[in-house]
């Protein structure tokens, strides 16, 4: 597994394969992140927090929830959860 420390006010990108699993740990406490992920073969389609709201029928994703895309494609799913509400 490959480690990466983001500085505070920064940001940076990687790619995954299908399969593979992103971590993303708060190591000093109370920080936003924000995620924003494209499909590699087809940058216009892109994670949709709308769209992964609407199909879990609820406001708060969890472990367990697929995130989709804004053409209805699941991109990533939710494994791990320790804060529990966003």
């Amino acid at each position: 597994m490959k480690t990466e420390l983001i500085p505070p006010r920064s940001g940076a990108s990687l790619k995954l394969a299908k399969g593979q699993t992103l971590v993303v740990i708060d190591p000093e406490g109370e920080q936003v992140s924000d995620l924003v992920a494209f499909n590699a073969d087809n940058t216009e389609e892109y994670i949709s927090s709308g769209r992964s709201i609407d199909y879990a029928s609820r406001i708060f994703l969890t472990t367990g929830d697929i995130l989709y895309s804004n053409r209805s494609n699941p991109m990533l799913t939710i494994v791990h959860d320790e804060v529990g509400r966003h």
